[in-house]
């Protein structure tokens, strides 16, 4: 419904798994490797984010 009223959505879907949840105060171990590296990497192709 976002998307027909204009708005420019993220792709990508981060799935709620209760370890990730669980880890608000840790750093996310092997993030890359899973949707949150394709987020990084969709973020970095629209220009929002730039790589290190």
């Amino acid at each position: 419904m976002m998307r027909e009223e204009g708005w420019n959505l993220f792709t990508v879907m981060i799935p709620v798994r209760d370890e990730i949840k669980q880890a608000t105060a840790f750093p996310v171990e092997r993030a890359a490797n899973g949707p949150f590296g394709e987020l990084v990497t969709e973020m970095e192709t629209r220009g929002l984010i730039k790589r290190a």
